[in-house]
């Protein structure tokens, strides 16, 4: 079973998550990956792996940072499935920036009045502003990468399909808390 998200801690001090939600991958058994991690001259280097979270969304190491990781790729979750329903009704007549605009009016920000909700988790909505920065993004790339403005209607629906299939295969690894 393939690692999904995992967590190193710093000297004890300062947490590092490497989490695959909004790109779809998990590490399977024998791979690798790969994170650089700056030291200061005279800092002691130990670096540990506190956490790590399955692709069964099972996880193992400190119960918290498990339980932050479902939480956080929950909140992109619930925001890729909201863009794709978006997506799915978008025009090829909108601009690269109609679309983003339309992203952000769609997909919910984090809240402060959800913070007085006695389920409220701000890792959850971490993971809902990750989800919509990281789209936002991706429309962004399209635009500056390929012209998306300036590409003819199948075109702009061949490049919207391709954002399509990557929020799908992305959702398809994220599994619902346990």
């Amino acid at each position: 079973m393939g690692v999904v998200s995992y967590e190193l801690e710093k000297n004890e001090k300062s947490k590092i998550t490497s989490n695959g939600a909004t790109m779809g991958w998990a590490l399977k058994p024998n791979e690798t990956d790969k994170i650089t991690i700056q030291f200061a001259t005279e800092e002691k280097r130990e670096i540990t792996l506190s956490a790590v979270l399955f692709e069964d969304n099972s996880g193992d190491g400190e119960a918290k940072s498990v339980v932050a990781m479902q939480k956080w790729r929950s909140g992109v979750k619930q925001q890729f499935e909201k863009a794709l329903v978006f997506l799915n009704e978008t025009k090829t007549s909108l601009s690269s920036q109609d679309i983003i605009s339309g992203l952000e009016t769609s997909l919910p920000s984090a809240q402060k009045e959800n913070s007085k909700k006695p389920d409220f988790s701000v890792d959850f909505e971490n993971g809902l502003q990750h989800g919509k920065d990281f789209l936002i993004k991706q429309i962004q790339n399209m635009q500056k990468q390929k012209g998306f403005d300036t590409l003819q209607p199948q075109e702009k629906t061949n490049e919207l399909q391709n954002l399509r299939r990557k929020i799908q295969m992305a959702i398809a690894t994220i599994k619902e808390e346990k």
